[in-house]
């Protein structure tokens, strides 16, 4: 990873610090690793996210996501080929509900 990308990484997990103690609320709730403690939940986040940016270079798309235990992490740009140095968008986010069943 660049600096650049550590740096976004960082804010990412601050951000997580912040809402902590929401993602403790859901998992204590749905009960799936009610456990976790901030420094699991940021060891899944930085492993989603350099999976991610692992798969930009394999993956001719303008979308790739990794998730996993709820987290899913999101990578956006504009082109479907890897280009060194590219502008993209990284997004974070933590569910167990990607859509409704309407049931």
């Amino acid at each position: 990873m660049t600096s650049k990308e550590i740096r976004a990484l960082d804010k990412l997990i601050s951000e997580l610090s912040e809402k902590s103690d929401r993602v403790w609320k859901i998992r204590q709730t749905t009960g799936i690793n009610p456990g976790f403690s901030f420094t699991r939940e940021s060891e899944i986040i930085e492993y989603l996210y350099e999976q991610v940016l692992d798969l930009r270079k394999k993956l001719d798309t303008p979308f790739i996501t990794a998730s996993t235990s709820g987290w899913t992490v999101d990578y956006i740009r504009e082109k479907r080929k890897y280009k060194k140095g590219e502008k993209y968008n990284i997004r974070v986010s933590f569910s167990f509900v990607w859509t409704d069943s309407y049931e």
